[in-house]
């Protein structure tokens, strides 16, 4: 005969395990993404990222110059024009490569600046791209602006 004073366990739904093991999971889960999403990244400062597009950069420059001369050659553009291009090229390459705003600089400001490669190669296409003589070499042009592309940011 059974005892009227035994009672058999009392049975929980299982729903609580999952949630149990749902929370413990989480905390686990807490416990390494913190620190994971929290630690120091390293810094990468503007030079070295500029350093490291470089060759591109100077790739896609010299490619842009050696399309001028080709226009120009194709008659496409005047000496002006190739020289306001090329001294465009050259000021937009210093820009995009070191930070220098050449591009918006008098001749007198890059003077000041003492940034020689640049300035000689601005220097070359002022008489070309300002005067009234139309009969400037646009290949010797060109070259100084590969020079500047080439050089720039090689120097000591």
């Amino acid at each position: 005969m059974p005892n009227a004073d035994f009672f058999p366990p009392v049975q929980y739904n299982p729903l609580w395990a999952v949630l149990a093991f749902v929370l413990l999971a989480l905390v686990v889960a807490w416990f390494i993404a913190v620190p994971l999403l929290t630690r120091a990244r390293p810094v990468v400062s503007e030079a070295a990222a500029r350093a490291a597009l470089a060759p591109a950069v100077r790739a896609h420059y010299l490619g842009m110059i050696d399309e001028v001369v080709r226009a120009y050659e194709r008659a496409e553009l005047t000496s002006r024009a190739a020289h306001q291009r090329l001294s465009a090229l050259v000021r937009g390459y210093v820009h995009e490569s070191s930070g220098y705003p050449a591009s918006a600089m008098t001749l007198g400001e890059l003077r000041r600046l003492n940034l020689p490669g640049l300035t000689g190669a601005v220097e070359r296409f002022y008489p070309a791209e300002f005067g009234t003589d139309d009969s400037a070499a646009v290949a010797t042009s060109a070259a100084a602006a590969r020079r500047v592309v080439q050089d720039w940011g090689q120097l000591p």
